[in-house]
């Protein structure tokens, strides 16, 4: 049985698939549809259309994957000094 993929996930796929074989620029997706230059807008509109590369663009920001805030934990000097001492 094959999975079944979302839409987010099976554009990500077809996304990162086509800039490894160098089938789009590697910022493709990295800047709103108003800046893009005009032959930019056309590769836009060959691949997915501009409301779904907008819609991306504005769900995921300037990165094709939704960056999760992680867990960072506070560095405490006093461990710091006492490795540099051993």
């Amino acid at each position: 049985m094959i999975p079944q993929l979302s839409n987010g996930s099976l554009r990500r796929f077809n996304v990162t698939a086509c800039k490894g074989k160098s089938w789009l620029p590697q910022d493709y997706g990295t800047k709103k549809y108003q800046t893009l230059a005009q032959e930019e807008k056309e590769l836009v509109k060959a691949f997915e259309g501009e409301r779904t590369y907008s819609r991306n663009v504005v769900e995921t920001g300037t990165s094709l994957f939704k960056i999760k805030e992680m867990l960072q934990i506070p560095v405490i000097q006093e461990a710091e000094d006492a490795q540099k001492v051993a």
